[in-house]
């Protein structure tokens, strides 16, 4: 029979490997998304950015072409700013797991 020391340990320990295991599952949910997710955004920034110097909204001449022009601007650089941060999101999610499976081996 075990004592209450052991039990508690034995207790702690499935715990312990039950919560990992959520960790890893989480994480891997997390970096399968990325990996779908930032490179569509990062193909619409590029487009974005593609057209606004490509002139063909640089050539307009009425106010409000112009203001289109901005907001596609500042949305095509929002867009670099987003893919990048994901980018390193992905890389930091796979050195995650790579720890997390070197730790339950």
């Amino acid at each position: 029979m075990l004592s209450q020391e052991d039990l508690r340990k034995l207790i702690v320990r499935e715990l312990d490997e039950r919560d990992r295991h959520n960790k890893h599952e989480n994480l891997n949910q997390m970096y399968r998304f990325s990996r779908i997710f930032f490179p569509i955004i990062l193909v619409i920034g590029s487009l974005l950015f593609v057209l606004v110097y490509s002139g063909v909204s640089l050539s307009a001449s009425h106010i409000k072409d112009i203001l289109l022009t901005r907001i596609t601007y500042i949305l095509s650089i929002m867009f670099f700013i987003f893919s990048f941060l994901g980018i390193l999101l992905i890389l930091w999610l796979r050195t995650q797991l790579k720890v997390l499976k070197g730790k339950s081996l």
